[in-house]
């Protein structure tokens, strides 16, 4: 027999009426970006290309945090 059980019920409609709002606002805001991660999962997956700017900034030398505030 199945049971109902109210609070259960309100966690499982708030997860999926946030999952939906999600969903809208990008389909809303740019549905192009939607359509292209469910057409290529795994582009969205990885990370982003670094710039050479980035990439420097990773490298260089940490400053003293006694300094930089």
């Amino acid at each position: 027999m199945i049971t109902f059980e109210p609070l259960q019920f309100i966690a499982v409609a708030f997860v999926a009426c946030g999952l939906l709002a999600v969903i809208l606002e990008i389909a809303l805001v740019a549905p192009r970006d939607l359509w292209d991660m469910i057409d290529d999962v795994r582009s969205f997956a990885e990370r982003p290309k670094t710039t050479e700017a980035a990439e420097h900034l990773r490298r260089a030398k940490p400053r003293d945090p006694r300094l930089s505030a």
